[in-house]
Order: structure tokens, then sequence, then C-alpha cells
């Protein structure tokens, strides 16, 4: 519930003061960026990583692989979780995905590689749909997982 509330002749004149001297401090602040060295410095930076990231979405667009709209249906399809695994960076960025698929209400979960090896595999399910990340293509851990995957289905 919005409640209402008055607002006296002093109140509105202190906000009237206190923003005006909000927006003089804050044109102060801009000048003073605008002909400082290292503030150009970082803005040129970032408008430079910002051009190098527009170059990379261009190229993905210019060359999407087709992979990722066969993942992305079997991934809809699945009557089960979307099971998630990776060492190091690619387990990071695995977590961070299984955090977004649960946003997206999709069912998920992560296994660490090494604690799937040592019994975690116990949670997989017949129905579940199992993904690998790993910097390298053949990763020994990832392969291993994923034949004892394959040989219980």
């Amino acid at each position: 519930m919005i409640e209402k509330t008055s607002c006296s002749k002093e109140n509105f004149k202190h906000l009237q003061t206190s923003n005006a001297a909000a927006n003089a401090e804050s044109a102060h602040v801009k000048n003073h960026r605008q002909s400082d060295p290292f503030f150009e410095n970082i803005k040129k930076s970032l408008i430079e990583v910002l051009e190098e990231e527009t170059k990379a979405i261009q190229n993905l667009v210019k060359n999407f692989p087709n992979e990722a709209s066969i993942l992305v249906d079997k991934i809809l399809k699945n009557n089960g979780r979307v099971v998630f695994a990776g060492m190091g960076k690619s387990g990071i960025i695995a977590k961070k995905i299984v955090a977004t698929f649960s946003s997206l209400g999709i069912t998920s979960l992560f296994i660490h590689p090494a604690d799937a090896l040592h019994g975690d595999l116990g949670m997989i399910q017949q129905t579940d749909f199992f993904i690998g990340l790993s910097k390298r293509h053949r990763h020994r851990t990832r392969t291993n997982i994923t034949n004892i995957i394959i040989t219980r289905k």
C-alpha cells in the first residue's frame, strides 16, 4: 500500500537545495574527469574492450555453430535433469550455467568430476542429460565419467 505523506514548505525547500547542490557537485566531477588524463585513459580502455566484444559477437553471429541449436533442442526435450561437470574454470562456468538454468526453470545440477568418479555418479539418473565442460578437447576425467554414464545406460 502506498501512503501519501505531506511535505512542508521547509522540507520542500531543503530538497530543492540538496538537489541543486548535488547537481553542482555532479557537474564539477564531470568537468574534472573530462580534463583528467587518467580518466580519459580508463574511458578509452573501456571503449576498446566494448569494441573487441562487439567484434567477437559479430564473428559468432557470422559463424554460429549448428551444434548450438541441436544442443538447445536436446536440453528442452530432455525429461530428466541437465547435469554439468567441469574442473577449474570450466567448473566455475558450469556452476554459473546451472544457476542460470535454475532461474529459467530447467532442472539442473553440478557434479565435480573428482567427486563423480568417487561415488557421486549415483546421482545421475537414466533420464538425465550430461554435459561435461573442459578447456581441453579430450580430458581424461571427463572421458572416464562419460564412459561410465554411457555404460550405465
